[in-house]
C-alpha cells in the first residue's frame, strides 16, 4: 500500500509538471524579428543629405527579405537582404572573396537601390520573384557608370533600357 500511495504521488506531481510547462511554453510567443516582419523601415536620403526613417508597407522589399544564394560552377555568391540592408558576397574561383555591405534606401517591382559609400549610389535588377527563387543582377554595363551621386540618378541611370543588367545570377532563397 505504502510503494502505490508513492506511485500515485509520483504520477500526480509528473502530471502537475508537465501541465506547468506545458502552460509556460504554450504562453510564451516568440517576438517578431525586427528583420523580417512588422512596418518597414527604410532609411531615405532627404535633400539636405539627413537619413529619415520612412515608417511605409513595402511589398517589394518583405518578399525579398532573406538570404539569396547562387551556386554555379564558378564558385558561390549571395545577396543578404534586411529592411535597411544589403550585404554582398562572393566566392569565385580566380577572383579574391568580395563582401559588399551596403544601405538600402528603396525599393520597386523591378530594382533595390542600395548607398554604397556618402554620395554613392547603384542599383539591383531582379525579375522572376517567387518565394522560393529569384533572378538578381548587379548594375553594370561595359564603359558603363559604377555608381551615382544621388538616389534620383540612379533610378534613371541604372536601368535595363540603358544597356545594364545584361546578366542575371539565378538565386535561392535560404
Amino acid at each position: 500500500m505504502k510503494k502505490s500511495l508513492f506511485s500515485r504521488v509520483k504520477l500526480a506531481g509528473l502530471l502537475v509538471l508537465f501541465v506547468c510547462t506545458w502552460t509556460f511554453f504554450a504562453g510564451c510567443k516568440n517576438a517578431p524579428d525586427a528583420s523580417t516582419s512588422g512596418s518597414d523601415n527604410i532609411q531615405q536620403q532627404t535633400p539636405s543629405g539627413e537619413n529619415e526613417s520612412a515608417e511605409q508597407e513595402n511589398t517589394f522589399i518583405n518578399a525579398l527579405l532573406g538570404t539569396w544564394i547562387s551556386e554555379t560552377s564558378y564558385g558561390i555568391d549571395s545577396y543578404v537582404i534586411t529592411k535597411t540592408k544589403v550585404t554582398y558576397s562572393s566566392k569565385l574561383e580566380g577572383y579574391p572573396d568580395y563582401i559588399l555591405e551596403s544601405d538600402l534606401v528603396d525599393a520597386t517591382a523591378s530594382y533595390i537601390y542600395i548607398k554604397t559609400a556618402p554620395d554613392a549610389y547603384t542599383a539591383i535588377s531582379y525579375k522572376d520573384l517567387t518565394e522560393a527563387s529569384c533572378s538578381m543582377s548587379t548594375a553594370y554595363k561595359q564603359d558603363g557608370k559604377t555608381s551615382t551621386t544621388t538616389l534620383e540618378e540612379a533610378k534613371t541611370e541604372f536601368t535595363v533600357e540603358n544597356g545594364y543588367f545584361s546578366f542575371y545570377g539565378e538565386y535561392i532563397k535560404q
